[in-house]
């Protein structure tokens, strides 16, 4: 789970910097407390993203991108807790684009490349596990600056989600994107980033 944060708006702009917090098992959550985790970690968990928020506020990025496994957080008010990070980040940032939901697949992608098994799941499940965090992320999208991104349609067909595409692994585990799949689908949903050229 993540935040990031970055100083320009255009993907294209040469010089773009880019902040990054995360902390496994912490979704980008405030005031409420961090489920699926020992006492100690979610005290640990709900300090980070205070202090991620605080650095939101204090150095006014124009645009911060959030991540999270919505429907792995059984006992936590995902719903409230990402309402929260929002109201208290939004007077400080042009734009906040919230990630939804990505598929899940039944191993790790490495180990079905390396014995050489597909990897992959229906389409109509994946839907049907984040059914709340899609109703959940669609009303978070009425919020000013809010826009939700559908990952779906670039990491599924209409029927199935790959874990492996034309030979090129889209997950670096289960569920966490590859560098690779990461950076395509940066390309697909916003354009070419920043070159190097001179």
């Amino acid at each position: 789970s993540s935040t990031t944060a970055r100083s320009r708006v255009s993907p294209r702009t040469r010089g773009s910097t880019f902040i990054g917090f995360s902390r496994a098992r912490c979704p980008p959550l405030l005031g409420v407390k961090i489920g699926e985790q020992a006492r100690v970690q979610g005290r640990l968990c709900e300090q980070f993203n205070a202090s991620a928020a605080d650095w939101i506020v204090a150095h006014h990025p124009r645009v911060v991108v959030l991540g999270g496994r919505w429907s792995y957080y059984d006992d936590t008010d995902v719903e409230a807790g990402l309402r929260a990070a929002i109201v208290r980040i939004a007077p400080s940032v042009d734009r906040i684009i919230v990630f939804g939901p990505s598929p899940e697949m039944p191993d790790l992608v490495p180990r079905c490349m390396e014995l050489g098994v597909r990897c992959n799941v229906t389409r109509a499940q994946v839907e049907a596990t984040n059914r709340d965090a899609f109703a959940m992320l669609a009303r978070l999208d009425q919020m000013p600056k809010v826009e939700v991104v559908d990952v779906l349609p670039f990491l599924c067909s209409d029927a199935n989600c790959p874990g492996i595409r034309g030979g090129v692994p889209l997950y670096s585990d289960a569920f966490h994107p590859s560098g690779r799949a990461a950076r395509a689908f940066a390309v697909s949903a916003f354009g070419p980033g920043p070159t190097t050229a001179p």
